[in-house]
């Protein structure tokens, strides 16, 4: 029995994408180990009026998180805290952009 389009997708996303063999990496999320794919631009810092911040963004599997997280939440990831700022969830994934300020 062949696997429908969407089952294929997670399929390959576990073994490919969210593999640290190969594009994954693992973190911290708030205390819990969490596969994602770091997508941050290769500038992620930002200086404006002598604060600089610190853009990450990372892809998940949209079951690896939950509760799913949330706008404005503060979370904790390797021991720094990040506030979320743009969630896009897509069939199988979440792509999360978090910001900190940095001293």
């Amino acid at each position: 029995m062949m696997n429908s389009f969407q089952e294929q997708l997670a399929i390959d996303n576990k073994n490919v994408i969210y593999n640290t063999a190969e594009f994954a990496l693992s973190i911290k999320w708030n205390g819990h180990a969490l596969i994602v794919v770091d997508e941050t631009p290769t500038e992620s810092s930002q200086f404006t009026h002598g604060i600089t911040s610190e853009t990450v963004i990372y892809r998940c599997a949209i079951d690896s998180l939950n509760p799913p997280p949330e706008i404005n939440e503060r979370v904790d990831i390797n021991g720094n805290f990040w506030m979320i700022v743009s969630i896009q969830k897509l069939t199988n994934d979440f792509v999360i952009r978090l910001e900190r300020l940095r001293p």
